[in-house]
């Protein structure tokens, strides 16, 4: 009897073993994916991507640019038209499976994005986005980004967002009237800034230095560590609030009791709330 039991389950093991298999294999001959690992003749393996597109910026406000696993690098230029250089390479062959770029230019916006036609077991290797903006652009950017490293720089502009899940954000010599940063676990740097500033995280770092503080702050996190660095004659009104994390405060208690104007508090404000990530204010 227990032979017999013992028999059955095995049958119904190599059973369902084989429809597995070979359900697995007709999905995969049906994509005609087959030759994904084959190499390149002229390249160790992979696709090799190098396209240069340019978009015309008349009457454009907004910038929109998307990714998913890809590095985002965002850059002024001394153009007249905006630049999108979409470079590297990917892991497969197969034209089914390779990431590509798309651009629109709809009202008063351009569309920049990295599709993946075909979701695929590995990631792709290498692939980066460089968006090259026009020095003289003074509008919206927004990104938005998953994986991938997002880096903007040297921009002067009206609003800027960048949300990302556990890629980090870089940003440098950035001047934004507002700034909306929100992240899963990927880390914020921030190295001289001038606006107002935004940011939601769960467990990223936040690092913030300011060359001009006249603005706005409020950060939430939950474990993720809070830095703020501003100019030594800096003034505001702080509020910081934390569970468990701890508050380091170079500057003590002369934040704000030197401020004749107390109505200027409003617009410096700086609201820090944790759960238990750190907190430090430094000079």
């Amino acid at each position: 009897m227990r032979n017999n039991r013992l028999r059955k389950i095995v049958i119904w093991l190599v059973a369902v073993a084989t429809i597995s298999l070979t359900v697995a294999f007709i999905a995969f001959m049906n994509t005609g994916n087959y030759r994904i690992f084959l190499r390149n003749s002229n390249h160790d393996g992979g696709k090799i991507i190098d396209e240069l597109r340019t978009i015309n910026m008349e009457n454009v406000n907004a910038i929109l640019i998307t990714a998913v696993s890809s590095d985002m690098h965002v850059y002024a230029k001394d153009i007249k038209d905006i630049e999108v250089h979409y470079y590297g390479k990917s892991f497969f062959n197969c034209e089914r499976l390779c990431p590509v770029l798309k651009t629109e230019l709809g009202r008063n916006m351009i569309n920049i994005t990295i599709e993946y036609p075909q979701k695929a077991l590995f990631n792709y290797l290498d692939v980066n986005l460089d968006v090259f903006i026009p020095k003289n652009y003074i509008g919206n950017i927004h990104t938005s980004n998953v994986s991938g490293e997002t880096w903007i720089e040297n921009l002067i502009i009206e609003n800027c967002s960048c949300v990302t899940v556990s890629g980090n954000i870089n940003l440098k010599n950035l001047v934004s009237k507002d700034l909306s940063l929100k992240t899963t676990s990927g880390n914020i740097f921030i190295k001289d800034m001038t606006g107002n500033l935004t940011a939601n995280s769960v467990s990223g770092d936040l690092d913030v230095s300011y060359s001009i503080f006249s603005n706005f702050i409020d950060v939430n996190s939950i474990s993720g560590k809070v830095k703020i660095k501003f100019p030594i004659d800096t003034y505001f009104n702080l509020n910081t609030n934390t569970l468990s994390g701890k508050v380091v405060n170079q500057f003590s208690g002369s934040i704000y009791s030197s401020v004749d104007d107390q109505s200027e508090l409003v617009k410096k404000s700086v609201n820090i709330k944790t759960v238990s990530g750190d907190i430090y204010l430094t000079k």
